[in-house]
């Protein structure tokens, strides 16, 4: 009798906490042996969940906490979510957080740097905080599809913050990776399926490439310089914009360049390093990675290693030359490492959203006069320009209405910085440059094509610079 008394709750249960409960939920107070100690002299507060899940009655395991709080939140985590599943693990079970750290510690040993954070960061943003609690029992085809549709209709409706399909899809990648791991991970799993495979999703649309035609490269820069003038838009993104245009540089190649690769006596640029994220730095003179791995680093050009570092060189013709020039004269920040054409106050990189931002803008700007000053006036007349609230007034609208040398197509609202890429490839085959070359100044690997040669030769470096400026006579 005195046993069975040792088992009846020796305080009561808060209120606030009671009325918390639901059917088949219990927490009471013990004073068995098993539940006194020095850290808990007076007893534990025990959480216990039966319920009937499908028709069977389950039992999950019974803890004790110190306060009838944590075992309330015990209770809740056992309680299912929305579409019925349960977070918390069995007692034993493995989680996918588990199966997680079996693969990267032991299926993820050759994969690079990049690639191996990009995995990491997409699991602690998106896959942890939904899946990896999760036992493997849990995670099935249904739950998993149920998620996936889900997610989808969340990004169609813009509840998903940053997360956007291409994004969504690299996320549903890592997950059907790491289940086709599970045999290796327990042979308790050797049969099961993978719940991530043959899955019903929307497919990411591909994204559409925009081309400038070089008949509106005058007007594109007499545009950028009088917005810059006007101080309508910053004088570097412009600049930086036009680099891109009118030497096919990626990105993160036009970012960080510097006043030593460019060559105005021989009409050259010297494409040997760029922006990279996440990434270690390059030491300036050995041209190794040093240091540890920063948000964004100067480091190769895209696909380059020590050794085989991927570097070109592209012509600078004389149109390109003229804009880079008074931004070459002028003195760089002392004591930087790197002498940047468009240094932060600091001489270091400038921000990715600092650059974002300034692109808007000049994005803007442009569309601005493409959807104003349409290339072929309407019957209706010319539209109505729309008040801003601090937004002024751009003076180019009307300059292209009364001037057609000026107007722009209609395609900056959807253009993307790369696309200036597209823009040079198309004004170097218009102009005649043989595809070897074209490959070569854009920096692809062209397989069969670049297997016919190895170097772009002299004669041919400086025909594409002379064409390229001869080119601009007859677009103009």
């Amino acid at each position: 009798m005195s046993r069975i008394a040792q088992t009846l709750p020796k305080k009561d249960l808060p209120e606030r906490i009671r009325r918390d409960l639901r059917k088949g939920e219990t927490i009471f107070h013990s004073e068995m042996a098993c539940h006194v100690s020095a850290k808990f002299p007076d007893g534990k507060w025990i959480g216990q969940v039966r319920r009937d899940e499908h028709g069977k009655l389950v039992k999950y395991p019974v803890k004790g906490f110190g306060t009838p709080k944590e075992a309330l939140d015990y209770i809740k985590s056992l309680r299912p979510d929305e579409r019925g599943r349960v977070h918390s693990v069995r007692q034993g079970e493995p989680t996918v957080t588990a199966l997680y750290e079996f693969v990267t510690t032991q299926r993820q040993k050759r994969i690079g740097e990049r690639t191996k954070d990009g995995k990491e960061t997409r699991w602690r943003l998106y896959i942890e905080p939904e899946w990896g609690g999760c036992a493997l029992s849990q995670v099935t085809g249904r739950a998993a599809q149920e998620w996936i549709t889900d997610i989808e209709a969340r990004i169609s409706q813009g509840r998903a913050g940053s997360l956007g399909l291409a994004q969504f899809e690299k996320v549903r990648t890592d997950l059907h990776a790491l289940f086709e791991s599970i045999g290796s991970f327990s042979p308790i799993y050797e049969d099961r399926k993978n719940p991530f495979a043959n899955l019903d999703f929307t497919a990411s649309p591909p994204r559409a490439k925009v081309t400038i035609e070089s008949q509106y490269f005058a007007a594109i820069t007499h545009a950028c310089s009088r917005l810059v003038e006007e101080g309508l838009c910053t004088e570097w993104v412009t600049v930086m914009f036009q680099t891109s245009l009118l030497a096919g540089l990626r990105e993160g190649e036009s970012l960080v360049l510097c006043r030593d690769q460019l060559d105005f006596d021989n009409g050259a640029i010297l494409v040997d390093r760029a922006m990279r994220r996440t990434s270690r730095a390059i030491d300036p003179r050995t041209r190794l990675e040093v240091g540890s791995v920063l948000r964004q680093a100067m480091n190769l050009p895209k696909r380059g290693v020590p050794g085989h570092d991927k570097s070109r060189v592209v012509p600078m013709s004389d149109q390109l030359a003229a804009i880079l020039r008074p931004i070459y004269k002028r003195a760089g920040v002392k004591g930087a490492a790197w002498d940047l054409m468009w240094p932060s106050e600091h001489g270091t990189i400038k921000e990715m959203n600092r650059f974002r931002t300034a692109w808007s803008t000049l994005k803007g700007r442009l569309n601005e006069i493409a959807t104003l000053a349409p290339l072929k006036k309407p019957e209706t007349g010319w539209p109505e320009v729309p008040k801003r609230p601090g937004w002024p007034c751009n003076p180019l609208v009307e300059a292209a209405r009364r001037n057609p040398a000026l107007r722009l197509p209609n395609i900056f609202g959807e253009i993307d910085f790369r696309d200036t890429r597209n823009s040079f490839a198309s004004y170097t085959n218009e102009i005649g440059l043989a595809q070897a070359t074209r490959e070569e100044l854009l920096g692809h690997e062209g397989g069969l094509t670049n297997a016919v040669y190895t170097v772009v030769t002299s004669v041919a470096f400086q025909d594409a610079r002379k064409r390229l400026s001869e080119g601009w006579k007859v677009i103009t």
